[in-house]
């Protein structure tokens, strides 16, 4: 025979406090870099593929480094 007792049950911790406020901790975070980064870009001369290869070897620059560079 089984016996049924009665069933409790614990209320859960309340995660909703604990999450707004990490979520405002993260926007006071964000707000506060007003340095902007520069993106990187290359600012040499750019080599076509059809041009002679700056190494100096005489080939093009797709025999020779843009091959080397994939």
């Amino acid at each position: 025979m089984w016996s049924i007792g009665a069933a409790t049950h614990e209320a859960a911790p309340s995660t909703i406090n604990s999450m707004r406020g990490q979520q405002d901790a993260a926007i006071a975070g964000s707000q506060q870099t007003a340095i902007k980064k520069e993106p990187i870009r290359n600012r040499n001369q750019r080599v076509g593929r059809n041009e002679p290869c700056p190494c100096g070897s005489g080939k093009k620059y797709k025999n020779c480094c843009m091959r080397l560079a994939r």
